[in-house]
């Protein structure tokens, strides 16, 4: 059985909600558009530097929403339901 890779994450959202382009929020955080990609997806995992900068041109600077930012799917949905 193969692993299905996780589609929609929270940067995706806030990014969409936000009007964002993933072209222009790589830009935006100095970091290339394909590793940007693979933080999306959830294919990758941003450095800690990078996560900031990335929080940074969402205006996030509460570390409990940016940490809100790399949870996958599944991890909000259980924190949801305590």
């Amino acid at each position: 059985m193969q692993k299905e890779r996780v589609k929609i994450t929270a940067l995706k959202k806030i990014r969409q909600e936000k009007g964002l382009t993933q072209e222009s929020l790589a830009h935006a955080s100095k970091i290339a558009l394909r590793s940007y990609c693979y933080y999306e997806t959830g294919e990758r995992v941003p450095d800690v530097h990078t996560a900031i900068r990335i929080a940074e041109v969402f205006g996030i600077k509460d570390f409990t929403d940016f940490k809100e930012l790399f949870k996958l799917p599944s991890e909000n949905s259980s924190s949801e339901k305590q």
